[in-house]
């Protein structure tokens, strides 16, 4: 396969987060990476959950994208433009097993006065 216009750098997103853990979440964070975004994978459960193959993951892990595991997505904030600014994250935690044997995750809720 030929590609008919050349890669240019990233100009736009300086900073990218990527949702999931499969194969083509890695594979997207990677060409983020290259690119050149800092890149950083949300995954609302542990390392050893990720379904992405081991080489995958081992070769983001080496290409120095950043991991937030027991992390789930709650909201996309915008800016005055429109445009998105950011993402509200909630820390997950262990909660047991569930039914088929996998571990459950649970949201940390902290109440505050203000």
């Amino acid at each position: 396969m030929r590609i008919s216009q050349p890669v240019k750098k990233c100009t736009s997103a300086k900073k990218v987060i990527v949702v999931g853990a499969g194969n083509v979440a890695i594979d997207a964070a990677r060409s983020c990476l290259r690119l050149g975004a800092d890149v950083t994978i949300v995954y609302r459960r542990d390392k050893d959950e990720m379904p992405a193959n081991s080489h995958e993951i081992n070769d983001a892990t080496d290409e120095t994208i950043n991991f937030m595991f027991l992390s789930a997505p709650y909201r996309i904030l915008g800016n005055e433009k429109g445009k998105v600014a950011g993402l509200e994250i909630h820390k997950m935690h262990f909660d047991g097993f569930d039914n088929a044997g996998r571990k459950k995750t649970g949201r940390y809720r902290r109440k505050c006065n203000r």
